[in-house]
């Protein structure tokens, strides 16, 4: 079973964390981040970096910063693996199944796949399907 976070929740809560994300900056007097992920740039730099607790404009301690213009290549992450990752992730959505760690055929659902994204303990397979969401966290 999926553990954690399902398929569905994370197709609303992403999105939504980074329109969320863009109105705290647009509050504290910053423009937008530009679009940034798979197909957009995941080998370039953030121009405008990552500061998640807008740090120096807030309270609360930061915990994973990335400075402007650094790329997540530059932070210890194979941007090859997240780009093998989701092309085989794509696969499986066109293949309507996953695999599991033996080769056995798994039907496709959002909270599979959600699972699969997240690596978490409910992933049919986190060698193959990798762990795309939290290595672009780092």
């Amino acid at each position: 079973a999926c553990k954690g976070p399902s398929g569905g929740a994370i197709c609303v809560h992403a999105p939504a964390d980074a329109s969320r994300y863009n109105f705290e900056r647009l509050a504290v007097g910053l423009s937008p981040v530009t679009p940034y992920g798979p197909g957009i740039g995941w080998d370039d730099p953030l121009p405008e970096g990552f500061n998640p607790q807008l740090e120096g404009y807030s309270f609360r301690a930061s915990y994973m910063n990335i400075p402007d213009s650094v790329a997540l290549g530059s932070r210890h992450i194979l941007i090859g693996n997240m780009i093998t990752n989701k092309e085989r992730l794509n696969i499986a959505i066109a293949r309507n199944y996953l695999e599991d760690l033996t080769g056995n055929r798994v039907e496709l659902t959002i909270d599979k796949l959600g699972c699969c994204v997240e690596a978490n303990t409910g992933s049919m397979n986190k060698k193959l399907y990798g762990n795309i969401h939290n290595d672009g966290h780092i």
